[in-house]
């Protein structure tokens, strides 16, 4: 698994390079909150306020004068401070971005909807002596981009996430990544 991540981050710092030299887009940074865990808490005995963030860095592909629709391949890591124990994921995520032509008034909103899929390595640490798991998670899902100026916008994230950890444990701690659950978050992005 070591050797994925490192691989990983080569090609996303391999991709990084030949963006900034073919003038690609550009790198977003987007952080996210799950709003029903902030809001309204859920039924394993988190209560609302509980954190449950995800960090991205994505590289927009395409070059100028391709405004419409681009592809994009990031990094992402989530951290969430849950009842049972602690939450980690760390994976890829790709996926297409486009411009959704939204207007108001006949005003442009300047919105984006990008369509994604990931895996992650799941990692939950078990606040029960010798509980815990890994494995894989697979998820898919939509971002909804609203631009606040040329540099920020607005996030909001739905997905699909392969939740594992929330299956009862075999013998051997393995944990299934088709346990689907669905996630709705809010954050912003500041692009580079």
């Amino acid at each position: 698994m070591k050797k994925v991540l490192k691989l990983l981050i080569v090609l996303v710092f391999y991709l990084n390079v030949n963006a900034q030299t073919r003038e690609h887009k550009s790198i977003d940074l987007t952080v996210t909150q799950d709003m029903r865990l902030f809001v309204l808490g859920d039924n394993h005995g988190n209560d609302a306020l509980t954190p449950d963030f995800r960090l991205e860095a994505v590289l927009n592909g395409g070059n100028k004068g391709t405004e419409d629709s681009h592809f994009i391949l990031g990094i992402q890591y989530e951290y969430a401070d849950l009842h049972g124990g602690s939450f980690n994921r760390f994976g890829l995520v790709t996926g297409w971005a486009f411009k959704s032509g939204i207007e108001i008034l006949g005003i442009d909103l300047d919105t984006k909807i990008e369509p994604f899929i990931g895996i992650s390595k799941l990692d939950r640490k078990m606040k029960v002596a010798g509980r815990g798991t890994a494995g894989l998670s697979l998820e898919a899902g939509f971002n909804f981009v609203f631009h606040i100026s040329e540099n920020l916008s607005i996030v909001q994230k739905v997905n699909w996430m392969g939740r594992g950890d929330l299956e009862q444990f075999d013998d051997k701690s393995s944990i299934n990544p088709l346990n689907w659950k669905f996630n709705a978050g809010l954050g912003l992005r500041y692009s580079l």
